[in-house]
């Protein structure tokens, strides 16, 4: 059908012919239009400002996945804690009961060893040797997380091969995590404490002395011998 051209108003209102036109035209137009588009993002205002949900489910997994690790961390931490402490209180048992067999003079060689990194990935150290001179003091240097800490608690907890168990290792961690009972001790009680050698002589002390007060006790010249000398490596310790 050939188009009409509605006629140039004058003025006055619009003509029927005009009107009739200009319905044709937006008839058309509502035809063949393009669907319109709408986006609803009410649904996804769950995520941090408003971010889609896709963001809300990454952000989520990401947290999911660091309590993971955070949770890991802790537990490989607890566990080389108490492989310090089993290793302090041997080494202190093999040096109490004259068991020990190294050298204090003696040079300390160690490795090759790896130093895997606690929070995963590759390993801080790989085919790493030592060498500790008796006499000497050594410093570690380098930025946080390069594994010096790490590497110091390997030593204390005999992980890295080589270590004689009844070499004494003091390690003073940064971190400390204390009991409910040692939050109410005294400073002075707490570094006391920390001496496993003269806390091993206590209990010894005094097993040595419920044994004696026992009914059934029947002194014997090792035992008495013993108890004098336990007394004086206490003497001398405090």
């Amino acid at each position: 059908m050939p188009s009409q051209r509605a006629p140039i108003s004058l003025g006055g209102g619009t003509s029927r012919l005009e009107g009739q036109v200009m319905r044709e035209a937006e008839a058309m137009r509502s035809k063949f239009a393009a669907a319109e588009v709408k986006f609803d993002n009410s649904a996804d205002a769950g995520g941090a400002g408003g971010g889609s949900a896709a963001a809300a489910r990454d952000a989520a997994r990401l947290a999911a996945k660091q309590a993971w690790l955070a949770e890991e961390a802790a537990a490989q931490g607890a566990e080389l804690a108490a492989e310090l402490e089993a290793a302090r209180e041997r080494a202190a048992r093999l040096r109490l009961s004259g068991e020990a067999t190294g050298s204090r003079l003696a040079t300390i060689e160690l490795g090759p060893f790896q130093l895997p990194n606690p929070g995963g990935g590759a390993d801080l150290l790989e085919n790493a040797s030592m060498i500790l001179v008796p006499g000497h003091r050594y410093g570690l240097i380098g930025r946080n997380g390069k594994g010096k800490s790490t590497l110091l608690k390997f030593l204390a907890s005999r992980r890295v091969g080589g270590l004689d168990p009844s070499t004494s290792v003091h390690y003073v961690t940064q971190e400390v995590s204390l009991t409910a009972a040692q939050e109410e001790a005294r400073p002075a009680a707490l570094v006391l404490e920390a001496d496993v050698e003269r806390r091993l002589l206590l209990a010894e002390a005094a097993d040595l002395a419920a044994k004696a007060e026992a009914s059934d006790y029947v002194p014997t010249a090792e035992g008495q011998r013993r108890q004098v000398d336990v007394h004086e490596r206490l003497v001398a310790i405090d």
